[in-house]
C-alpha cells in the first residue's frame, strides 16, 4: 500500500493562465487578420502574437504537477506530470538525503519558501512551496507550513533509515 507524501497541483493554475494568454493572442491574430486594411502595425503584430504564444506553450509544456510517494517496502516514488507526458523515479528511503527548507527573496523583495530535497541523481523535488509579500505577516506562516510539510515528510522516511 503507498502513502502520499507530498502533492503539488499548482501547475493546473498555470496550466490555465496560459492557456488564457494562448486564448488571447488567438483572438487578437484572429481580429488583425479579418480586417480589410492592415496597417503596418497590425502586421507587425501578427509575429509578435505568435512569439508570445509559443513562449506561453513553452512554459505551459514545462510546468510539472508534482507528487511522491512511500511504498510498504521504503521505495519512495517521485512524480512528475507535465501536459503532454509523465517522469517518475523511484529510490530506497535510505538513500534520500534529508530535505532542506529554503527562503528565495526576489527582485520585488517578495519572499518565497519551499522545502525541497535533492534526488539522488541530483534532481531536484519540491516537496512544499509557498510564496508571500514581505510585511504582510504572512511570511511566518508560509514558512512553518513548508517546515510542517518538510517535517512529514522526513518523518516518513525516518522509519526506513
Amino acid at each position: 500500500m503507498k502513502h502520499q507524501l507530498s502533492k503539488s497541483r499548482t501547475a493546473i493554475n498555470i496550466w490555465v493562465i496560459c492557456l488564457i494568454g494562448i486564448l488571447i493572442c488567438s483572438i487578437s491574430v484572429w481580429v488583425i487578420s479579418q480586417s480589410n486594411s492592415l496597417p503596418e502595425i497590425a502586421i507587425l503584430a501578427i509575429p509578435v502574437f505568435g512569439i508570445v504564444a509559443l513562449t506561453i506553450i513553452w512554459y505551459l509544456l514545462s510546468t510539472p504537477m508534482t507528487s511522491s510517494f512511500i511504498d510498504e517496502n521504503g521505495n519512495v516514488t517521485f512524480n512528475w506530470r507535465y501536459l503532454t507526458r509523465n517522469e517518475s523515479k523511484t529510490f530506497p528511503a535510505s538513500e534520500l538525503p534529508a530535505p532542506t527548507l529554503e527562503e528565495y527573496v526576489d527582485n520585488d523583495s517578495d519572499s518565497h519558501w519551499s522545502a525541497q530535497i535533492v534526488l539522488p541523481d541530483g534532481t531536484p523535488f519540491i516537496i512544499a512551496q509557498n510564496g508571500t509579500w514581505s510585511g504582510t505577516g504572512k511570511n511566518e506562516k508560509a514558512r512553518k507550513r513548508c517546515k510542517k510539510l518538510r517535517n512529514e515528510f522526513e518523518n516518513a522516511l525516518s522509519k526506513f533509515r
